[in-house]
């Protein structure tokens, strides 16, 4: 495992112990918000539009965020993924307003999310 460099506003992570590379693209893969586009790079915020149904919505992004939480329980050295998520995430969606809303409940263990 190495230290981990982003590019864009973030700055080198060089005291967060990351993967390897086929390591974190497993844990990646793992991520229901994350997707590899066709160009090789990964979207952190990979979801579909809202369907217009608000209760639909937040529904799906409570589960994306459930899943997420589980994912990055099992796997704390992908942590850098859920602020590269946060980074990327659509806050005008209902969708991820649930994925907030579950983050949220896993946080300070509200049981409503």
């Amino acid at each position: 495992m190495g230290s981990l460099a982003v590019s864009g506003t973030d700055q080198t992570l060089a005291t967060e112990k990351v993967p390897s590379a086929s390591g974190w693209e497993r844990i990646l893969d793992q991520l229901p918000t994350v997707a590899e586009g066709a160009d090789g790079a990964w979207h952190y915020w990979e979801v579909d539009d809202d369907c217009g149904c608000p209760a639909d919505d937040l529904e799906r992004g409570e589960r994306l965020g459930r899943e997420t939480v589980t994912v990055l329980r099992a796997h704390p050295e992908g942590a850098p993924a859920l602020r590269r998520i946060l980074r990327d995430i659509d806050l005008s969606s209902q969708v991820a307003q649930g994925f907030l809303n579950a983050l949220e409940a896993a946080l300070f263990g509200r049981a409503d999310a």
